[in-house]
């Protein structure tokens, strides 16, 4: 008779910080792509007030980009609730990317350090791994 795991609470955390991510990064790169395209540069406001110009198109694959990064955490978040070992690895695995990139970015960095902390540690407890390591 096989025995059935229910998720645990930790994994269906996981699966919800990476889904709201995956949500906002695929919302901002609808709207950052999607943006007209004019020969003119538009000026970004920056952390001090200062303005910054970008041809639209760095906007355009900036937009793209960050699509795809979206719609690859949603994929993940499926391989989460589908109980596919190799996430195991994956979450963590771009969770330290996450709060290495957030370091370089400070004072917004923090933006994504903090959920990426509490990724590592959720995915890290016992009953993530068991759920993960069970058929």
């Amino acid at each position: 008779m096989t025995t059935t795991i229910k998720r645990p609470l930790a994994v269906s955390g996981v699966a919800l910080i990476i889904a709201i991510s995956g949500l906002f990064d695929f919302l901002v790169g609808a709207r950052i792509a999607f943006t007209p395209v004019a020969p003119t540069r538009r000026a970004l406001p920056q952390i001090l007030g200062e303005n910054a110009t970008v041809p639209d198109w760095f906007l355009l694959v900036n937009g793209a980009l960050s699509l795809l990064l979206g719609l690859m955490y949603l994929w993940l978040v499926r391989l989460i609730l589908t109980r596919v070992a190799i996430s195991q690895v994956l979450i963590p695995t771009l969770a330290v990317v996450n709060i290495a990139f957030g370091f370089v970015n400070l004072p917004l960095g923090w933006i994504a350090i903090v959920p990426n902390i509490a990724i590592l540690v959720l995915i890290n407890t016992d009953s993530a791994k068991k759920w993960f390591s069970s058929p």
